[in-house]
């Protein structure tokens, strides 16, 4: 079943995913899962937060309203249903204050960019499904990447050559 808006929405705390790719990881979740226009998870471990159903805003999680960052999620989530046409198809980066919390909590300071030679990269607003990887797991890349990605992909199999993905996006979490 092809995915009619395969785009993931990054929120500081929550992922939101839309419906049909995730695998459940109970009876309960796989009937919620199944239904699902998009799904609401926890950056963090991958807690499956909510499943938003036609009928409305399923929660997985007790005392879903007490979870850092749902507010945030839930009116990005209304965002995505009101003037669909208009829904931006922008790639913008959230603020780098989380990274620098990962940094600090690990015992690195913010020279760790500098001092690797790697610079600090922000995690992009919203991320493209570019297919699957080899493990089967949906490949979330930058919009342009997931185009270059599917362009590279397609001439190498024109030269018999086979090209997959190992992994894509991670979150800083």
């Amino acid at each position: 079943m092809p995915i009619a808006d395969a785009t993931l929405v990054n929120t500081p705390d929550i992922e939101i995913w839309p419906g049909g790719l995730l695998h459940a990881r109970s009876n309960r979740d796989a009937r919620a899962l199944s239904r699902a226009r998009h799904v609401l998870r926890r950056k963090r471990d991958g807690q499956y937060l909510a499943a938003e159903l036609p009928e409305g805003l399923l929660p997985l999680v007790p005392r879903l309203m007490h979870e850092p960052g749902i507010d945030v999620a839930l009116d990005v989530l209304d965002t995505l249903h009101a003037h669909p046409r208009r829904r931006p198809h922008r790639y913008s980066e959230l603020p780098l204050d989380r990274l620098h919390e990962r940094l600090h909590s690990l015992g690195l300071d913010d020279g760790y960019g500098a001092g690797t030679g790697l610079p600090l990269v922000a995690e992009p607003e919203r991320l493209a499904l570019a297919g699957v990887d080899r493990y089967r797991r949906p490949l979330w890349l930058h919009g342009q990447a997931a185009r270059a990605w599917e362009h590279m992909r397609q001439a190498a199999l024109r030269d018999d050559v086979v090209l997959e993905a190992i992994s894509g996006y991670r979150s800083h979490a």
